[in-house]
Parts: C-alpha cells; structure tokens; sequence
C-alpha cells in the first residue's frame, strides 16, 4: 500500500528539515524524488493517499516536490488532471488546517 511505502519517506525528509533547518538541503531533494517516484507509479493510488491517508501537515510539507511530481506527470500527459486535482486537495487541507487553528 502507497501510504506504507511513503510513511518513511516523509519522516525521513521532517527529520531533516529539522536537523538542518534547511529546504534545500540535498537529502530533502533526495526524499522528494523517492515520494515523486512513489506517488507517480499510480494516479488513483495517489489520489487516495491524499484523500484519506495524508495528514494536513504532511501535505503541506510534500507541496515542495509538488513541481517535480508535476513535471513528471507532464510527461505522461496528465499534468492538467494532476493540477486539478491537488487544487481541490489543497482547498480540502486548507480548510481543515485552518477548522483546527480556530478551535
């Protein structure tokens, strides 16, 4: 399952980012193309991940490898879905994230 595999991916790239209090730090370029390998093998597989297995702090985290998963997708014709898709799913998190920061 998707969510199995890219769990360790995720906390890898957080653990960096907090080590070294730096985004561009190769190894969190290095996580992202593992989570853009990850989540590209499966369109439907990745909706769901986002929809029901993501959590909102994790989303907004992978939003940085966003244009590589993009570019990867133009490749194989579906950046236009795969945009369309993840502005509703931003829309969803956002919502969410902003439900929990006013209670």
């Amino acid at each position: 399952m998707l969510s199995e595999e890219i769990r360790p991916v995720l906390l890898e790239r957080l653990r960096i980012l907090t080590d070294t209090d730096d985004e561009w730090d190769y190894g969190i370029e290095k996580c992202c193309r593992k989570e853009v390998d990850l989540l590209s093998k499966n369109i439907s597989d990745t909706i769901h991940f986002f929809t029901v297995g993501c959590s909102d702090e994790d989303f907004f985290g992978w939003l940085k490898c966003f244009p590589m998963f993009r570019k990867k997708f133009k490749a194989k014709n579906l950046s236009k879905l795969c945009v369309h898709v993840f502005q509703e799913l931003l829309a969803k998190h956002m919502i969410r994230l902003l439900l929990k920061v006013n209670t």
